[in-house]
């Protein structure tokens, strides 16, 4: 409302410059983001008065449907099948030519080094200039059948607090390794959150840990190893409205600041990345095992490409193209997910990648054939 009554000052001075300052009116009316009756009604005593000069007539027919909004529909069998209109968006700016498979090291620290400075000057350059102290509290804290669930909030930047989950056996007091789930929808995160939740009980809900399909038993949990499930800003205990309309404004609100919600969430993982290794009682060069299940995967594999590497990654079904997955800015002018791949496989992480578009993938496959990198290793399971 504020947003409208600005604008109309703005145009009312512009109108009174000209002499037209009768020209111009403003209705507000109650009733949301819709057509409805007691806007009609100025809307069409406006057309009278100013298009037909017309003072005495009175608005008839306001609030009448004279057409179904499939009468209305152009296309009625669908959509001409040359039409660009979905993807117009692509013709604005041109995209990154297909990548080359380089002939030597150098040759693809060239390529590398020119993606990383697109990517920290034009994809993420809306994140926070500082890091900030994560502040990390405990917030929450379970043990049952042998086993401890603790619940730890952190700040990502100034703002926005997050909420990471952490298990593991009573036992062990040292931990050395650590299994990561990015938001929990991957098959080891979704087992996690069912051990959590069964370690949590009554108070899973109140923590905001998530529901999950089917039972988790606290004794499944690996010896030596702890499990955490983290939840990136509009995901788990971080969710906002889930409607559709709801999203696509967040999408907008987002790059109105120069940034996405995959590309601040990637900034949440980067933080999540951090905060795991000084959570009480985790060895601050535990081995790290990450994963994560379709968009998140995202945000995971650009993660790991800011931050130390994590020992292994596991990606279920991530999107084979940035043209079907999250927003990131600026992103296929330079690159696209083939590049980020290989540019991971080189800081020596184990990959594992299960996916039905496995041929998106023979890039960083050729990539590390050609230049043989010792600790490269990347599997894809279609």
């Amino acid at each position: 409302l504020d947003g409208v009554e600005r604008l109309h000052a703005k145009v009312r001075h512009v109108y009174r410059l000209f002499g037209n300052g009768d020209k111009l009116g403003l209705q507000i009316s109650p009733g949301g983001h819709k057509d409805i009756q007691e806007l009609q009604v100025a809307a069409f005593r406006w057309f009278n008065r100013i298009l037909k000069g017309d003072e005495q007539s009175l608005a008839e027919n306001t609030g009448a449907t004279y057409f179904t909004p499939e009468e209305l529909r152009v296309f009625r069998d669908g959509l001409p099948a040359d039409q660009i209109n979905t993807r117009i968006h692509e013709e604005f700016v041109p995209l990154a030519a297909p990548p080359c498979v380089p002939e030597s090291q150098d040759e693809w620290a060239t390529l590398r080094d020119g993606w990383m400075a697109a990517l920290k000057n034009k994809s993420f350059r809306g994140w926070p200039s500082e890091a900030g102290p994560l502040n990390v509290s405990q917030v929450g804290a379970r043990a049952q059948n042998g086993c401890v669930a603790r619940v730890y909030d952190f700040d990502s930047q100034p703002c926005v607090r997050l909420r990471m989950f952490l298990c593991h056996q009573a036992a062990l007091e040292d931990v050395q390794q650590v299994r990561l789930s990015i938001g929990g929808d991957d098959p080891v995160g979704q087992q996690a959150t069912a051990r959590l939740r069964a370690i949590l009980a009554n108070t899973a809900d109140d923590l905001g840990l998530p529901s999950v399909s089917g039972d988790g038993t606290p004794g499944d949990l690996p010896e030596g190893v702890a499990e955490a499930v983290f939840f990136p800003r509009g995901v788990g205990p971080a969710a906002w409205d889930a409607s559709e309309q709801k999203q696509i404004q967040n999408r907008r609100r987002f790059m109105l600041l120069g940034q996405t919600l995959a590309g601040m969430q990637t900034w949440d993982v980067r933080r999540a990345l951090q905060a795991i290794r000084v959570l009480p009682g985790v060895d601050a060069e535990a081995k790290l095992n990450v994963a994560a299940s379709g968009d998140m995967t995202v945000p995971l594999l650009y993660a790991t490409l800011f931050e130390p590497p994590p020992a292994a990654m596991t990606l279920f079904n991530p999107p084979a193209t940035h043209a079907d997955g999250p927003d990131l800015l600026n992103v296929l002018r330079y690159l696209d997910l083939p590049q980020t791949m290989a540019m991971a496989a080189e800081r020596g992480v184990t990959i594992n990648v299960t996916a039905p578009t496995g041929d998106a993938w023979e890039y960083p496959e050729a990539v590390i054939e050609r230049l043989k990198w010792p600790n490269a290793s990347l599997s894809v399971q279609k």
